[in-house]
């Protein structure tokens, strides 16, 4: 009899259950809240993209400035041509859609910075459509949202910078890719080599595109052998597209092969000065990029690696790539992506492949601009991790009710309040004297206006020339210099062209080069207290600058926490300063012109350029 009752019940209340059970389970795939989830997210990256976006971040760098400088000149008629070639140096076109924002924008900050909030949402829509041919409408949802909302991402996608759209074009390779393989349509391969093209004009990191595309041949060749043909000549025809897109800008790479690769050869790690830091053997040094990269993009290291290199301008101090919660996802989606294999294949191709080259062969990495290219393939492995609690929590619900639905509300709660912490975290950090220290040298917005002004100028009376002191020299002829922001941005992108200096005081060449050493001796203590409290050396990328020309640029004014007030001759002239620093973060050298003979001891480790000329040149280098 209890038999009968307890099977009554069930049958008058479980056609209901049943029925509202079914479309729970139903719910993450279903195309109608698929598409919400999509809109919802891209809301949440459009509202945090352009919120307070011509103020924050609160000073343009050199790389940014640049993109304005080519864009100010295209609008003016000046600029390079549509496949010539940009200060990076790199093509041209990028430069066109930063031109084109300017233009239905405004040509100011905010006109800028649209291009990369465009290529950063089109990353996102790319990505979604991406992860969705093998993730459910939920998992792909969140994992874009967590993307669309990650700090080093976020960070680049108000940047105007063209290293965004080497992220976009490598997610949409890869879609048109997969959807070819699939489908095995003709059209979906020209796709793919049209993303590959476009990759070839891009960020130089995006010149990759068509390699990991070409390196993922094996592996499609391996899981369709009944298809090898068909994949062959897709592959084909997905070459011979991206060849016809590049066509036009293959003559100008030709003829300028050097500047072509002038920003890949000034990184690359085998072009390094020896030693690099601290480190001579060639064999170690690649091994501890190996270790490095590792560390940075699979390990997700919130340590000291993070603090190398560049990484103080793109991620908050002491920030891994990845929140704690997103972390969690992607080790857990590495697993099952290894488990899935033959699914994720690509995705491995994709995210391996400019790890293994980028950050193992250049140098000062990792490095998050460079790395940009990555961060949509490792949020495919998030969307993975995501995926696989969604499906143990279908599994759990066959023995706890509802167990399905608490997983996924338990993900989407927790994924939306990091996602708001991380969005959080990012605009505490990036106005912190910390970061904007960082971006230096840089304009400032109080400065930009007349920056802005003095440029535009320059774009209407001649060709882009990146030539700050003939620009500077022009303004003082003219009076130029009467404005003291003026004088600043000058000081602050000539970065000096004379290094010896007439002093103005009354003393003896030897007396004054007394004074100089003493001088150096106590800057070599005060960068030693600095590294001690901070970890690193104040960062110029190896390069040799003024100590202090400009506050609002050289790396060397950091000291005056330790040395005030910090050492400086009387200047005779623009670009005249009386002592030189440079460091790549774990060592430092400075430099100093004397007038009368060379010091024993004070021998360079390398000359750079500038100093060519001077005849008794000292160093001291360090620790």
């Amino acid at each position: 009899m209890d038999s009968e009752s307890e099977n009554g019940a069930a049958e008058s209340k479980g056609p209901t259950s049943r029925r509202l059970e079914e479309r729970l389970r139903r719910l993450p795939k279903a195309v109608p809240w698929g598409v919400a989830g999509l809109l919802v997210v891209m809301a949440v990256a459009v509202a945090v993209r352009l919120f307070r976006l011509g103020t924050v971040p609160a000073n343009l760098t050199a790389d940014e400035s640049g993109f304005f400088m080519t864009g100010w000149h295209i609008l003016e008629g000046t600029g390079p041509g549509l496949f010539g070639f940009d200060g990076s140096p790199s093509p041209n076109l990028c430069n066109y859609l930063i031109a084109g924002t300017m233009k239905v924008f405004g040509a100011g900050i905010v006109g800028g910075r649209m291009t990369p909030v465009v290529l950063s949402l089109g990353t996102l829509v790319v990505f979604f459509l991406l992860a969705r041919q093998w993730l459910s409408y939920l998992a792909s949802s969140l994992a874009a949202l967590l993307l669309a909302t990650n700090v080093w991402f976020l960070h680049f996608s108000r940047t105007t910078w063209s290293n965004m759209n080497s992220g976009l074009f490598a997610v949409g390779g890869a879609l048109m890719l997969t959807l070819a393989i699939r489908k095995g349509r003709w059209y979906y391969y020209v796709g793919a080599g049209a993303f590959a093209a476009l990759g070839l004009y891009g960020y130089f990191s995006g010149r990759l595109v068509i390699f990991l595309l070409l390196s993922y041949l094996p592996f499609a060749l391996l899981l369709n052998r009944g298809r090898r043909r068909q994949i062959l000549q897709g592959y084909a025809i997905m070459v011979f597209t991206c060849f016809i897109l590049f066509l036009p800008q293959i003559r100008s790479t030709i003829d300028n092969w050097d500047t072509f690769n002038k920003r890949p050869d000034a990184v690359l790690i085998f072009n390094q000065q020896i030693p690099y830091l601290g480190e001579s053997d060639m064999g170690r040094i690649v091994m501890r990029q190996i270790v490095w990269a590792a560390r940075a993009f699979l390990l997700i290291d919130d340590g000291g690696v993070m603090a190398h290199g560049l990484m103080s301008r793109y991620n908050p101090p002491g920030h891994a790539l990845l929140d704690p919660f997103v972390r969690c996802l992607f080790f857990l989606g590495l697993a099952g992506a290894a488990w899935k294999w033959r699914q994720t294949a690509l995705w491995w191709v994709m995210f391996l492949g400019p790890v293994a080259t980028i950050q193992v062969f250049s140098s000062f990495t990792p490095d998050g601009a460079r790395g940009l290219i990555v961060a949509p393939f490792m949020f495919l492995f998030v969307g993975q991790g995501i995926d696989l609690l969604l499906h143990a929590g279908r599994r759990m619900s066959a023995r706890i009710r509802w167990a399905n639905v608490g997983v996924a509300a338990v993900l989407c709660g927790t994924a939306a309040l990091f996602a708001g912490a991380d969005v959080r975290e990012y605009f505490d950090w990036i106005g912190t004297p910390e970061a904007v220290a960082a971006r230096r040298p840089a304009v400032t917005l109080e400065q930009f206006p007349l920056w802005q002004s003095l440029e535009r100028e320059a774009a209407r009376e001649g060709p882009l020339v990146f030539d700050f002191p003939r620009w500077c020299s022009v303004r003082d002829a003219n009076g130029g210099t009467a404005d003291s922001a003026a004088e600043g941005l000058c000081n602050a992108f000539a970065g000096g062209q004379n290094p010896v200096c007439t002093d103005a005081s009354t003393k003896t060449p030897a007396e004054r080069d007394a004074q100089r050493l003493s001088d150096i001796d106590k800057l070599s203590g005060a960068l030693k207290e600095y590294r001690d409290r901070h970890g690193l050396f104040p960062y110029t990328a190896g390069n040799a600058q003024p100590l202090c020309g400009s506050p609002q640029s050289d790396a060397g004014c950091k000291l005056d926490e330790f040395l005030q007030p910090l050492p400086r001759a009387p200047l005779s002239g623009r670009g005249c300063y009386e002592y030189w620093y440079a460091s790549d973060g774990q060592s430092f050298v400075l430099y100093a012109a004397l007038e009368t003979k060379e010091v024993v001891g004070g021998q360079c480790p390398s000359v750079p350029q500038r100093f060519s000329g001077v005849e008794r040149l000292y160093c001291l280098s360090g620790p």
